[in-house]
């Protein structure tokens, strides 16, 4: 369970400058098209007036809370909202799933990280069941840490395991991943180990690392970079941009590349990795409802 319950109640933008500001519909639609085209209309459910409504968001996708630094203002935090909101719909459209907080899970804004060059844009913290994303840097990078929340969701709470609470056992170097052959065929971890087999394994088998793999081995952060939960989340990621791309959707919010390019699938191992990820993503799915 989490150890703290994050919640920010004061509706932002509400009766002031910036409230003014977004009730003008051109305004709104502006800012909307720098983070997603085409356009999308937001559901009435989201809204009070020309303006997203707070309370009505996180009621909406089953959200715990917002979190935001005490030095964000009414405007960054709106626009915060706006980026967030654009996102989590699009990945109620991706993954089938409309709860997406699964009443338990809050997404921090600036509030709970250093931030500035060098530093992590955004992380993923379990024990306070919380996405942080950076003022500066943490744009671009929900889909990464949406993909740790679910690897943690469906481990912790559906399909549980004595020793690790993550679907992909955490930070478990990938290659030691237990034989999908000791798993009930069909379960959350049986999907989830047979996709990363998949990616690491040649031939989805104990045996040759794959090309991707290996080039992984090689950085210096190996030891981070082979993680499964990390193996996961990028997967996942890639998955996004692959979806919203057949959509014919930009969202620069949800899903831009997070690390160099050598460290995703390839187009090729992609290829053969992406039934197994939508096959994971349908049986969450029907899990969530």
């Amino acid at each position: 369970m989490p150890s703290l319950k994050i919640v920010d109640t004061q509706n932002v933008a509400i009766g002031g400058r910036s409230d003014d500001f977004w009730r003008y519909k051109k305004h709104f639609t502006k800012a909307f098209l720098k983070l997603r085209k085409p356009q999308r209309s937001f559901p009435m459910a989201l809204r009070d007036a020309n303006i997203l409504d707070q309370q009505k968001v996180l009621q909406y996708f089953d959200l715990q809370g917002f979190e935001y630094g005490n030095w964000l203002s009414n405007n960054h935090r709106y626009n915060f909202l706006i980026g967030c909101v654009v996102s989590l719909l699009d990945l109620q459209d991706l993954i089938g799933i409309k709860k997406l907080g699964f009443k338990k899970y809050s997404i921090a804004f600036g509030a709970r990280g250093r931030g500035g060059k060098g530093s992590a844009a955004a992380h993923f913290e379990p024990g306070r069941h919380a996405i942080n994303l950076t003022k500066d840097y943490g744009l671009e990078s929900l889909a990464h840490e949406y993909g740790h929340l679910l690897d943690h969701f469906f481990g912790c709470y559906i399909d549980q395991d004595k020793v690790n609470q993550y679907l992909s056992y955490g930070r478990l170097n990938a290659e030691a991943l237990k034989n999908v052959n000791g798993l009930r065929k069909g379960s959350l971890r049986y999907l989830m180990n047979d996709l990363l087999s998949t990616i690491v394994f040649k031939n989805g088998t104990n045996g040759l690392v794959t090309d991707y793999y290996a080039r992984l081995l090689k950085d210096s952060r190996s030891d981070y970079f082979t993680a499964s939960t990390e193996i996961f989340a990028r997967t996942f990621e890639q998955w996004v941009s692959y979806k919203l791309k057949q959509k014919g959707v930009v969202n620069v919010y949800l899903s831009q590349p997070k690390y160099e390019h050598w460290m995703y699938l390839s187009p090729a191992l992609f290829k053969k990795a992406l039934p197994k990820m939508n096959a994971l993503i349908k049986a969450m799915a029907a899990k969530a409802k």
